[in-house]
């Protein structure tokens, strides 16, 4: 049995390493453009600092697919956890830093607002629209406007609540109320976690413990019943797992999907001292504030290092590296030179309104018109790490292949 992974991401990788499991003597081929495997995941060493220039931190509560999997390519040992003081976290507002403790004043008010509040029907609505209903129209652009920027890079007024957010459209639903909802959760655990030596290695060690055969350099170019076309060349295959961007497979399976993509550009700095005036997570920044930047991570505070200060800034606009210098220096004091600076871009897919009907038609196309491609991917059911490791460990659990 041939099996053909289209994409070298953490979804195909995922993919694969299912597939194996469940079909030890297929052979499965990785068709990967670039020259590394990992997709958004890369991590650089850039002379004593290492950089990640995609997902960094993962709540360990929520995300218990990626730890199986990193547990299962036996890298457990890797796993290194969040200082407590993680768990402060900061907005700016009208240019200083402030902890999310200090604005309890309009969080009891949104709490209040909540716990009275009506509870809304199951239709899908604007994330801007689900925020205000239930917690007030400060709250939506206080809150949840900076958190969608950071998460999604997108506009509350244009992304679906039940595709980005789902567990607060059930928690209303199943309890008349968000917070109550909240409450009735069982508690997880809280602390970020990564791991030493780069998120990279993880994906690195899938196709070593996979055994799977990579072609990188491949461009593919076509996507048929029996096979595909990468780099002028065809491969016949008795399965395809197509785990390509949105747009790119869209247009490879000739079925219409058009998912809106925001760009923004991740900038790392890196100091040889340690200059954080501050302790916690980092900060996100609301759109109504009008700056280029969307928020910075503090990862050397995340996760110490001795004699060393690590930041990741997430940036929209021109000159990144700039951008983020200004705000280290309005912001947080610092005015010292950097002595590694790292910009590398970013697209995000956009869950706007009506992003569930969209997905189920495409595949439904797909299911019709390539009986032997299966689709996974970022732009499908969620597009965080752990969201994409489920969604290509079950697609080999569950794919019936002859």
């Amino acid at each position: 049995m041939r099996i053909s992974i289209l994409g070298g991401g953490i979804s195909g990788l995922s993919a694969a390493w299912s597939l194996r499991k469940r079909y030890p003597h297929a052979a499965i081929s990785v068709f990967e453009k670039s020259d590394e495997v990992g997709g958004w995941i890369r991590s650089r060493r850039d002379g004593s600092f290492l950089f990640e220039l995609g997902p960094r931190t993962f709540v360990a509560g929520r995300c218990m697919q990626l730890l199986e999997l990193i547990q299962d390519v036996g890298l457990q040992d890797k796993i290194i956890y969040s200082d407590p003081t993680a768990a402060k976290r900061f907005l700016l507002q009208r240019g200083k830093l402030r902890s999310i403790s200090s604005f309890f004043p309009l969080i009891l008010q949104m709490v209040l607002k909540d716990l009275l509040a009506k509870k809304g029907t199951a239709c899908d609505e604007t994330i801007e629209s689900f925020a205000t209903r239930r917690f007030g129209t400060r709250g939506a652009w206080q809150f949840f406007d900076p958190m969608a920027l950071g998460v999604f890079a997108g506009d509350i007024q244009r992304l679906s609540v039940k595709s980005c957010f789902p567990f607060l459209v059930d928690w209303e639903q199943n309890f008349g109320s968000v917070v109550l909802g909240a409450f009735r959760q069982k508690r997880q655990d809280s602390r970020l976690f990564t791991l030493e030596g780069g998120m990279q290695q993880l994906c690195t060690a899938l196709c070593k413990q996979a055994n799977l055969e990579v072609h990188f350099n491949a461009t593919v170019e076509d996507i048929r019943v029996d096979g595909h076309v990468a780099n002028g060349c065809f491969h016949r295959s008795d399965h395809i797992v197509c785990a390509l961007p949105a747009n790119i497979a869209a247009q490879l399976l000739r079925a219409p999907l058009n998912i809106r993509m925001e760009s923004f550009e991740v900038v790392n700095l890196g100091y040889n001292s340690q200059l954080l005036p501050k302790k916690g997570y980092g900060y996100l920044v609301p759109s109504q504030e009008k700056e280029p930047l969307a928020g910075m991570i503090w990862d050397s505070a995340v996760f110490p290092y001795e004699n060393q200060t690590k930041i990741t800034a997430m940036v929209k606009g021109q000159n990144p590296i700039q951008t983020a210098l200004s705000a280290m220096h309005l912001h947080l004091g610092v005015a010292q030179i950097p002595d590694a600076t790292r910009s590398t871009r970013v697209e995000v897919p956009q869950y706007e309104l009506g992003h569930m009907d969209k997905i189920k038609a495409f595949k439904t196309q797909i299911q019709t018109s390539h009986p032997n491609v299966g689709v996974i991917g970022n732009y499908l059911d969620g597009a965080s790490v752990n969201a994409c490791v489920k969604e290509g460990v079950n697609y080999g659990k569950c794919c019936q292949l002859c």
